[in-house]
């Protein structure tokens, strides 16, 4: 069953399935049925389908929404990724990067993964409308976050944070008083980006300032 959190009223309920995500936007959840084949629901009128001849190989943990949109992408053993799409009910081969490929961000129809271009190992912006993949000055190892309109990636370097404007691939980089962060995480609105020290100290940075917000 498929409740909403607040007055817990029952929004769809489908028979053997395991909800792998919810859409980014909130409409839609995506599930799994017993022969892995691939279903979406609609959670303002709980009707569904099922996605024509698509299956997930790899469990529910590899399914990454898009933000605030419709869209969830999906990473199979082979590393090959698939864009699900419930508005329109379709389904979209990206193509394979081998074993080991990793989503890191999902925004404005832009994916930021861990892939393996031209032999080596590196971030690389994928746009999922035509297939281009960018491969980015930013080793795979380094701890990284699209901002939500897609436009530049923030990431930590040598304990320092940098930021990458995708289209003009300028960085400005800035310190945020951690001894090198350890995780990142931006604001809905792309105005602040929260990052979190080696002890658990939290700070809020107003990235376009360069300076605690």
């Amino acid at each position: 069953d498929i409740v909403r959190g607040g007055d817990g009223a029952l929004v769809a309920s489908v028979a053997a399935c395991a909800v792998a995500a919810f859409s980014g936007d909130g409409r839609f959840a995506l599930l799994i049925d017993d022969s892995d084949n691939v279903r979406f629901v609609d959670l303002g009128d709980g009707r569904g389908d099922a996605f024509a001849r698509a299956r997930a190989t790899n469990g529910h943990a590899h399914f990454h929404p898009e933000r605030d949109g419709a869209r969830v992408l999906h990473v199979d053993h082979r590393g090959a990724l698939t864009l699900f799409n419930p508005e329109t009910r379709k389904v979209a081969p990206l193509g394979a990067w081998g074993r080991g490929l990793r989503v890191l961000g999902f925004s404005a129809g832009r994916a930021l993964l861990d892939a393996k271009v031209d032999g080596r190992r590196c971030a690389a912006l994928l746009d999922v409308s035509t297939g281009a993949m960018t491969p980015l000055p930013i080793h795979s190892e380094w701890r990284a976050a699209l901002a939500p309109d897609g436009s530049s990636v923030v990431y930590v370097r040598e304990r320092c944070l940098e930021r990458l404007d995708v289209a003009g691939a300028a960085v400005s980089s800035w310190h945020d008083g951690h001894d090198g962060p350890a995780a990142l995480a931006w604001s809905r609105d792309g105005a602040r980006l929260a990052t979190r020290g080696a002890h658990g100290a939290v700070r809020v940075l107003a990235p376009a300032a360069g300076a605690l917000a």
